[in-house]
């Protein structure tokens, strides 16, 4: 699961959402690790291409590529559960609705082309 985070530049994933995904950290390439710096600190990532997979109302699925920052592997308890983030290289493309009093939120991607989500 993904937090929408609009205070962050790019989509990335944390250790908890990589084990569940089963990325084994010694397949990422140690060329594309990077710091980044935020709020909270620095942290290692590496840099990786993705492609997320979205359902949408009808039950079609929508596609969208992007490089993903993977967290570095985290054994505290603190780290291990931070949230994923969609950020603003995957929310820049959509439309976003809110309603609190409905509980409901969408996102909505505005190019689409087939099932890929387009710049």
């Amino acid at each position: 699961m993904f937090l929408v985070d609009t205070g962050s530049n790019t989509t990335c994933m944390h250790s908890d959402d990589v084990f569940r995904l089963g990325i084994d950290y010694q397949q990422l390439d140690n060329q594309s690790l990077i710091q980044t710096s935020g709020v909270g600190g620095s942290a290692g990532y590496y840099r990786e291409p993705a492609t997320l997979a979205f359902m949408d109302e009808s039950g079609d699925l929508r596609l969208f590529d992007l490089d993903v920052q993977i967290s570095q592997s985290a054994n505290t308890p603190g780290t291990r559960s931070l949230p994923s983030l969609l950020g603003r290289d995957f929310l820049n493309r959509c439309r976003g609705y809110l309603d609190s009093a409905s509980d409901t939120k969408q996102l909505e991607p505005r190019n689409v082309a087939g099932n890929q989500i387009l710049p």
